[in-house]
């Protein structure tokens, strides 16, 4: 049992830093398309950037499209 608590844990710790991970590569590329970016525009993008289903939208957007949204948080 002990042994499958480890790995449980070992499994999620793994996940959290892939997702993490992915999240300072979307805000990479959010900085390249809006430098200069507020305080709270980042901290809104955080926020939708840990939900799966904004991450895809965002990534499948035309530039053009990526900065109106950005501008509109």
């Amino acid at each position: 049992m002990g042994d499958a608590l480890k790995a449980w844990a070992e499994a999620s710790k793994a996940r959290t830093e892939t997702s993490r991970a992915r999240i300072e590569t979307l805000l990479a590329r959010v900085e390249r398309y809006k430098s200069g970016t507020s305080s709270e525009t980042t901290s809104a993008v955080v926020e939708k950037f840990t939900m799966l289903e904004w991450r895809k939208i965002f990534m499948n957007m035309p530039d053009e499209r990526k900065m109106t949204w950005l501008d509109r948080l």
